[in-house]
């Protein structure tokens, strides 16, 4: 009877000690993973690229809030009438404002996991759990220690704040690539097109005012010029009226010579009479002089009439009326059309319901990934706690701070 308990005594000594080793393996591979950092290293580079991603999302939602501000004050036309791309944009508009407002909260929760994630990776963090597992080891080795069951207690804890958060992150990360990033980057790509195409269309209206500007300065100084060429053409047929009436009175006086001659002396070429020639000479000259003042007095017509061309022409471009088959006579008027904004209202409207659609599915999905884990870590930490220690967590603060109250 004393073999058989002395061996019975020594298997189960040897089955202790057995689980005594195992528990002291994973202490030890415990406290090397948390020296190593490698859950640490991954947790933060993690968290880096979730905060870029959070910030680019953020710069994008604000562009596009931007371009949406700008556009909704265009109106296109819909067949017979005008459409104010406002009423399109403002559910969008409405939805982006959440959206950023949910990123701006996104970046808040990754700053502050970063922080905790610094804190429990601190060196302090590290020693603590080192000596922890230290007086957990010798302590198992204390036959009937009184410190084992606080010691084991301490020593989970110090393990779950060290490596759980690091622990979830990894989670995350692996959920985030399987799953959520590929889709985070296609709506964030969707978000951006939709984004340039309200640039597009603002840049064009803006280059088109710009434009319309220029044309309008180009008006005022065609219109200067009218006066200008009024004078001119005033007094060029002023000059001209002088000059046709010298030539009518020059033509009299010669009229009158001839009638002194008789047909056979006027038209002798043997006879020379010096006051005749001189007569026509003179009419000749005033004749010549009043064809040339003509002659300016249609250039300036001409030019009153093309400057009136170009002033009509230029307005109906601002106006948005057709100039028929005219030409382009002022360089940059016949682009303007091109940088006016051409939008299909029906298709624009059905664009924009379907990036509601892909900022909806942004917000669930940066929700998951920056807001649910920390909600999720938090429950965690206070049922572990529970677990551990066998109280709540919020009956322990208390308790510890009527205790801290009352001395």
């Amino acid at each position: 009877m004393d073999v058989q308990t002395s061996r019975t005594m020594a298997i189960q000594g040897l089955g202790s000690d057995k689980r005594k080793l195992s528990l002291l393996g994973i202490i030890v591979i415990l406290v090397i993973v948390s020296w190593s950092g490698l859950l640490d290293k991954v947790s933060f580079n993690y968290l880096d690229d979730t905060f870029i991603s959070a910030v680019s999302s953020y710069a994008a939602a604000r562009g596009l809030n931007m371009a949406i501000s700008v556009a909704e004050s265009f109106t296109v036309s819909a067949g017979i009438a005008s459409v104010s791309l406002g009423e399109a944009l403002d559910p969008l508009n409405d939805l982006v404002e959440r959206f950023s407002e949910l990123i701006t909260l996104a970046i808040g929760s990754i700053v502050v996991q970063k922080i905790l994630l610094t804190i429990v990776s601190s060196l302090f963090f590290k020693v603590s759990l080192t000596v922890s597992a230290i007086l957990l080891s010798v302590s198992m080795y204390i036959k009937d220690s009184p410190f084992l069951k606080i010691l084991s207690q301490l020593f989970i804890f110090l393990v779950f704040l060290r490596l759980s958060l690091s622990l979830m992150m990894l989670l995350n990360y692996t959920v985030d690539q399987s799953f959520l990033n590929e889709q985070i980057e296609h709506n964030k790509e969707q978000v951006q097109l939709f984004s340039d195409e309200l640039d597009d269309i603002s840049s064009g209206r803006k280059e088109a005012d710009e434009t319309k500007v220029k044309i309008k300065e180009e008006i005022v100084a065609l219109q200067k010029q009218v006066p200008i060429l009024d004078n001119k053409l005033t007094a060029l047929t002023a000059e001209s009226a002088k000059l046709k009436k010298n030539v009518g009175s020059l033509a009299s006086e010669l009229t009158g010579k001839e009638e002194e001659y008789s047909a056979i002396d006027l038209y002798n070429p043997f006879r020379e009479d010096g006051e005749l020639a001189e007569m026509k000479s003179d009419l000749s000259q005033a004749e010549k002089l009043l064809d040339e003042k003509n002659n300016q007095i249609e250039i300036i017509q001409d030019q009153i009439e093309e400057v009136n061309s170009k002033v009509i022409y230029k307005q109906n471009v601002i106006e948005g009326k057709s100039n028929g088959l005219m030409g382009d006579v002022g360089g940059k008027v016949s682009a303007l059309t091109s940088l006016l904004p051409d939008v299909d209202v029906g298709d624009f409207i059905d664009r924009a319901q379907s990036y509601i659609g892909n900022i909806l599915d942004l917000m669930i999905l940066y929700t998951m990934k920056t807001i649910i884990l920390p909600i999720l870590f938090m429950y965690m930490l206070t049922k572990a706690f529970r677990l551990i220690w066998e109280i709540e967590l919020v009956t322990f603060i208390k308790r510890e701070y009527k205790s801290i109250s009352s001395t």
